[in-house]
């Protein structure tokens, strides 16, 4: 199946998303804090880039990605690329879903990445947000961890890991 995306984005290590992501995540806490947790999804998409955007780093908002399969063509749209490094996908609900964790490993799945970021806005956590950072481990998917951290005063303390079959979240079992 044909995968089409205008943009080139680097599959980085662990290590080197790790670092990549920390420079980043002070400018989605900013986000948080200065707007609150009840705003819009695409109000936080906008302001994040616009933030990183004026620290110098290049970000792509609603990057297409196409899927061609004969006559069918589907069209996905990653929520932020940031310097053609990392994806991160934004949600603004009460709690995160498998539906959601199954969104971002389809989009590093078809991208053949490794790494990616779900950032919910809207936690009931106090003062913080929930950061699920999605690691596929092995070659073309056969597991995953998802690791989950409750952020609070910009401390983190992971909270859970969890490992599953990729088959099973894509299936929703």
């Amino acid at each position: 199946m044909p995968i089409h995306c205008p943009t080139k984005i680097e599959s980085l290590t662990t290590e080197g998303f790790g670092l990549f992501d920390y420079s980043l995540m002070g400018h989605i806490f900013a986000s948080q804090n200065g707007i609150g947790r009840l705003a819009d999804e695409r109000i936080y998409q906008a302001d994040v880039a616009q933030r990183l955007a004026a620290a110098g780093m290049a970000t792509e908002i609603e990057t297409p990605i196409t899927l061609v399969h004969k006559t069918f063509a589907k069209e996905l749209f990653l929520d932020l690329v940031v310097c053609q490094r990392a994806v991160y996908e934004f949600k603004t609900v009460s709690a995160l879903s498998s539906n959601h964790v199954a969104q971002l490993l389809t989009y590093l799945y078809v991208l053949d990445l490794r790494r990616g970021k779900l950032v919910n806005f809207r936690s009931s956590l106090s003062n913080g947000l929930i950061l699920v950072l999605i690691a596929l481990l092995f070659a073309r998917l056969e597991e995953y961890e998802i690791a989950c951290w409750d952020w609070q005063e910009d401390r983190g303390r992971k909270i859970g890991t969890e490992c599953c079959s990729v088959r099973d979240v894509l299936s929703g079992s």
